[in-house]
């Protein structure tokens, strides 16, 4: 395998809020033999920005895949950092048809196959990892127990509504809960996820639960799951910053 690979920029999509890009969701080329499993990360850099601390080296950073590896393409969905890294620079910079490079795949927070019933709870872009599972799962026609629970600020801020949307009113074997924590016109739950846990998350030794997020959130879900006598080894977490 190469040491990275160069890969044409196929579409971009911004979630903005108050005027302000808060993430956006890119999709690559996917290289020939690049193959990974759902929930695995990559390193992306852009060809023109360097380490700092390394001018003879690309800036890369890690992003979990949102695409299926059962899909043609790569999908990435980023929070726009703006503190002169790499994602202020795709903001300023990327435009369609351009290049990003790839390194990977990296990772073992990936979905063990044997769970039956899978309770996934992930906030903001902590999402990521878990669409590529969804994608997975749905394009398998996985008969297993499903269950998102997802938390944002608000509606402008909420990822792949429309496709999750769907999944709820398509896949019988899907129930999806979202909350939005800082949105007074939000019409569904209002706040964080953990309410929405204790009244309709499935209980059981047989249920595993996935949790990603910001380390406030992990933390939070976490100790909240413990409150819900969930034993530890069932609670599966992806630890990212």
């Amino acid at each position: 395998m190469a040491q990275y690979y160069e890969c044409k920029v196929k579409d971009i999509r911004n979630y903005v809020d108050k005027g302000i890009t808060v993430y956006k969701t890119i999709k690559l080329e996917k290289p020939a033999d690049f193959v990974y499993k759902a929930g695995q990360f990559a390193m992306l850099a852009h060809p023109e920005l360097k380490n700092k601390d390394n001018p003879s080296e690309f800036l890369w950073r890690a992003f979990s895949i949102a695409s299926s590896p059962l899909q043609d393409f790569l999908e990435f969905t980023m929070l726009i950092k703006y503190t002169s890294g790499l994602t202020q620079f795709i903001e300023e910079h990327l435009n369609e048809g351009d290049t990003l490079l790839l390194k990977g795949p990296f990772g073992s927070y990936t979905l063990d196959e044997s769970f039956e019933k899978i309770v996934f709870i992930a906030t903001g872009s902590g999402i990521t990892p878990f669409m590529s599972m969804l994608r997975t799962l749905f394009l398998q026609h996985a008969n297993k127990k499903i269950q998102l629970f997802y938390g944002f600020r608000n509606a402008n801020q909420f990822l792949y509504r429309e496709e999750l949307e769907n999944y709820a009113k398509e896949q019988t074997n899907f129930e999806f809960y979202c909350a939005a924590s800082d949105d007074p016109e939000w019409p569904g739950f209002k706040g964080y996820v953990n309410p929405l846990l204790t009244e309709y998350a499935m209980r059981g030794n047989d249920v595993h639960y996935y949790v990603c997020g910001s380390p406030v959130a992990r933390e939070s879900i976490t100790k909240h799951l413990l409150g819900m006598n969930v034993p530890e080894e069932r609670i599966h977490i992806e630890k990212w910053t």
